[in-house]
């Protein structure tokens, strides 16, 4: 990957070219870039709705693309006896990265997730302006 953050699309792709050859490892692709958070720190989360809480976190992580939950099946495919395989899936996310068989890495997920955040199409900070009513009298 170039030094330049991956757009959406180059996400999706990426993640449905992993999910024909290695489903946990396109589960875990997707999580990272759904929340913007590192593999070592999704090994204890729990699902709240379209959102995760990780331990030692106060606040549930929100997905910024909800829709990337229900287009990844996150939450219905994730994988069975997920803890007794998570070390096996980190390596093989790291292994497929290192030797550029995955195109962006865990840096490039991350900070795609971050510029996104900080955009105010997908910040709660913007609100649309009140609509004005107009009198018809």
């Amino acid at each position: 990957m170039d030094s330049t953050k991956p757009v959406d699309q180059q996400i999706l792709d990426e993640f449905f070219r992993l999910s024909k050859e290695n489903h946990e490892v396109a589960w875990l692709f997707g999580m990272i870039a759904t929340y913007g958070i590192k593999p070592d720190h999704l090994k204890d989360f729990q699902w709240v709705g379209q959102s995760i809480q990780i331990k030692n976190r106060k606040k549930p992580l929100h997905p910024l693309h909800p829709q990337w939950v229900i287009l990844f099946e996150l939450q219905s495919k994730e994988p069975r006896n997920f803890l007794g395989s998570w070390e096996k899936t980190c390596v093989n996310l790291y292994r497929m990265m290192a030797l550029q068989q995955i195109s962006m890495n865990i840096t490039d997920l991350l900070l795609a997730y971050n510029t996104r955040k900080k955009c105010p199409l997908y910040t709660k900070q913007r609100q649309t302006p009140p609509v004005k009513r107009l009198s018809l009298v």
